[in-house]
């Protein structure tokens, strides 16, 4: 079986971290599978490609499905340019249909598997060879904007299956029209990472949040929250933040803990290749997310042995069972969520036991090996339905 992958056209992140991670797996657990690559621009995924000797291209194509912007500025630039931004997405999608056609035989591909909602080159491609196509659902899409019209017509009417990364984005998805009975939902897989070998004691309790820093993801919250916590006790945390963000968030988070004479226990790491790597040196591993689409770092976090403290929204209620292997505070409730900090920080014992339990749970639920087999389950009874609807 020859699979085109259509790789997102961001490659930092979730989306680009698990899309390596299936094909990595299928190239060593699954070799009647054969996948080709099609990438937007030379990076990382050619990379990755070249270093596996997995056959790739990039033919320069647009995303349809854009974020707003992570800050009001930015907003602003994005929606003045939207019309500028059409036009180049229509004038690039054309020459990388053609590209594409100049680089591969589409007689030869059996399937086409898109990485990303954001990205509608597959659904191209695939209808007009006629060539079954299965799209990645990676978010809810909720602080985006589209570039073709009556998109949700259009995703519906060019997929034969869509892959959901959670329950609650499957529903989301369902809210907005997508055909309920073309959605499956496959958690991600998360390849092993170290374990976290020291265990809470009385000395200082590090706690780690890893992800894009922006409002949506909640390290404001998760800040404004420490300092509800009495000094005596606050003093016996460390709070370390990755990721890339913005400039101007940035100055006011720093702003905000310089005035509050919190610089002693927060600080910013800024954006780390491989931070999964540094997991097993803290204790604690946040995740304050509006509404996380699966949470990858949520599951590195558990591998790691640490004890999540997540909030209630997202498919973080599918991941996390409160007080059982981590703890869910009610988003945006910065009482609670300090709260969950103290009782770490205070009842290690506690935290330890919610630790190993979330170990077991991501080894046991949400490894690469699992979400591999599952989606080349997926694809050979997607070619199935196919053949037998043709044969009909």
């Amino acid at each position: 079986m020859r699979i085109l992958y259509v790789a997102d056209t961001y490659e930092i992140g979730g989306a680009f971290l698990a899309f390596i991670d299936l094909v990595g797996d299928i190239l060593e657990k699954h070799q009647d599978i054969t996948p080709i690559i099609l990438a937007s621009k030379q990076g990382k995924n050619n990379g990755f490609a070249d270093k596996h000797g997995v056959e790739n291209y990039s033919i320069g194509h647009k995303a349809y499905y854009m974020n707003n912007g992570s800050t009001l500025p930015r907003k602003i630039i994005r929606f003045v340019l939207r019309p500028v931004l059409k036009i180049r997405y229509e004038l690039a999608n054309r020459k990388a249909v053609k590209k594409a056609e100049n680089l591969i035989d589409f007689k030869t591909i059996d399937l086409i598997h898109s990485n990303s909602n954001r990205n509608d080159i597959g659904a191209i491609l695939a209808q007009k060879y006629g060539i079954p196509h299965i799209w990645h659902l990676r978010e809810y899409g909720e602080e985006c904007f589209t570039l073709r019209k009556n998109y949700i017509d259009y995703m519906n009417n060019h997929a034969d299956c869509f892959i959901a990364i959670s329950h609650a984005v499957a529903d989301r998805w369902i809210e907005k029209g997508l055909d309920r009975d073309k959605i499956i939902v496959i958690y991600d897989g998360v390849g092993c990472v170290p374990e976290k070998s020291q265990k809470l004691n009385d000395r200082i309790v590090k706690g780690v949040i890893a992800g894009f820093v922006s409002p949506f993801k909640g390290q404001f919250d998760l800040i404004k929250s420490l300092e509800l916590i009495k000094n005596d006790i606050r003093h016996k945390f460390q709070l370390d933040i990755y990721g890339n963000v913005a400039l101007e968030y940035l100055m006011r988070l720093k702003l905000y803990v310089a005035m509050h004479r919190m610089g002693d226990i927060v600080k910013f790491k800024g954006y780390v290749e491989g931070v999964e790597k540094l997991y097993s040196d803290y204790d604690i591993g946040f995740m304050c997310s509006k509404a996380e689409g699966f949470g990858r770092v949520t599951v590195e976090y558990m591998m790691s042995n640490l004890c999540v403290i997540a909030s209630d929204t997202g498919a973080n209620q599918e991941i996390i069972e409160d007080g059982i292997n981590g703890y869910l505070y009610k988003y945006k409730d910065r009482i609670d969520l300090a709260m969950k900090v103290k009782n770490v920080i205070l009842d290690p014992s506690r935290a330890t036991i919610c630790a190993n339990r979330g170990m077991e749970d991501a080894k046991r639920k949400y490894t690469k090996e699992i979400n591999a087999d599952n989606i080349c389950k997926l694809y050979y009874k997607v070619l199935k339905k196919r053949a037998k609807n043709e044969f009909e």
